[in-house]
């Protein structure tokens, strides 16, 4: 069954408005999960026994987190598949665990059971996970069944803007994977420099206050964590100092771990 809805604007309802209107569908189709029996149709004259399910969840981004229980695409836990955070989106190197299921489900009934907003804002926070009526459906699964901007992407030929007019792809020129800064580059330091930086996050790696510590040291400037986080593929977006600290602090224990210091 195909079912249609268009969500009032201009702002539009919020998820908890969204999940009022939606358990409306999810009690029909509780019914025709479990079977209908219809006394004549146009083609059974005796009757039928009909079965309905409703599965793929197709809309816009924004509806799609909101209909499907799931936080805003600017949040830190912001993909509908996959365990990416904001902080490590442009990291090419990691390969991200897909979100699973039974997960999802525990921390959606987590978040339903919440004593307070807070509480709930919290593990929505966390794990970019809100309840949805839709997981009601025995069959359904939000880690699965949602397709987003399709009428975006193809009808409206959004995929041709992006690849054409912001990614610049021409067929006549040599392309890259897109992970090239697209600001301009700050000075770059010495490599003795680089060094003596990178010896502070392994100095300090099993300190609680790592941060503290490698922002308060004279040899640590802006323009030395951009390029250490250039160098290595790691995201090089934003202004704070404290944000390239965490991602190097990431990338240098995992090497550790991988090595086995």
């Amino acid at each position: 069954m195909c079912l249609l809805g268009v969500g009032p604007g201009p702002s539009g309802p919020s998820y908890r408005e969204y999940n009022s209107f939606l358990r409306l569908i999810v009690q029909e189709f509780l019914e025709l999960w479990k079977g209908v029996f219809y006394i004549r149709t146009h083609n059974y004259r005796s009757g039928r026994h009909t079965k309905a399910m409703v599965v793929p969840l197709v809309s816009d981004a924004l509806a799609a987190r909101l209909a499907a229980g799931f936080t805003a695409i600017t949040s830190t836990a912001f993909c509908m598949e996959c365990e990416i955070d904001m902080a490590h989106i442009e990291q090419f190197w990691r390969i991200w665990a897909h979100r699973d299921h039974d997960e999802h489900m525990k921390n959606a009934l987590a978040w339903k059971a919440a004593p307070t907003l807070a509480a709930q804002e919290s593990i929505a926070q966390k794990t970019g996970v809100r309840y949805s009526a839709l997981l009601e459906l025995p069959y359904w699964k939000a880690v699965c069944f949602v397709l987003t901007e399709p009428m975006h992407v193809l009808d409206l030929n959004l995929i041709s803007h992006h690849c054409r007019e912001l990614f610049q792809i021409d067929l006549e020129q040599n392309g890259g994977d897109g992970s090239e800064a697209r600001v301009a580059r700050p000075p770059r330091p010495t490599a003795e420099r680089i060094k003596q930086v990178l010896q502070v996050f392994q100095q300090h790696r099993n300190n609680p206050n790592l941060l503290n510590q490698v922002l308060k040291n004279p040899w640590v400037n802006f323009n030395t964590l951009w390029h250490i986080c250039n160098d290595h593929n790691l995201r090089i977006s934003g202004q704070r100092k404290d944000w390239f600290v965490l991602r190097i602090e990431t990338w240098v224990c995992f090497l550790l771990l991988a090595i086995g210091f």
